[in-house]
């Protein structure tokens, strides 16, 4: 069934499941991340998006989550990179991209100690 070549799935009103799961290049990128193991059985119960979201959900921890949820943003922006500017990123470059924003993401969501944000301020 799988993996696809992504360009031949690419429509730009919709992103599959296809596109997300099956595809080579997210293929790829699942495996590099270790996770496709996570959300593989999903994938044999539900058949589009949003229901293999919410599965995954109430299925996984909130750290799993964040690597899963950050990885399909990736994907998506390389799909639409691909779409409206005709670039393509290899896996890895997918990967890394979705690394480097869940590390952001994370670095700016960690609680501070209250006497910490005063001793920031500039004077």
């Amino acid at each position: 069934m799988f993996p696809y070549a992504c360009k031949d799935i690419m429509t730009p009103m919709r992103i599959s499941t296809t596109y997300f799961f099956h595809c080579k290049t997210a293929n790829d990128v699942w495996n590099a991340a270790n996770v496709w193991h996570l959300i593989s059985s999903s994938l044999s119960h539900f058949h589009n998006v949003p229901d293999i979201i919410f599965n995954l959900l109430q299925q996984l921890s909130t750290f799993q989550i964040e690597i899963i949820n950050t990885i399909m943003w990736s994907i998506s922006k390389d799909r639409n990179l691909k779409l409206w500017q005709q670039v393509s990123n290899l896996s890895v470059r997918i990967l890394q991209r979705a690394k480097h924003l869940l590390k952001g993401w994370r670095n700016a969501n960690r609680k501070q100690s209250p006497h910490t944000w005063f001793t920031q301020l500039p004077l």
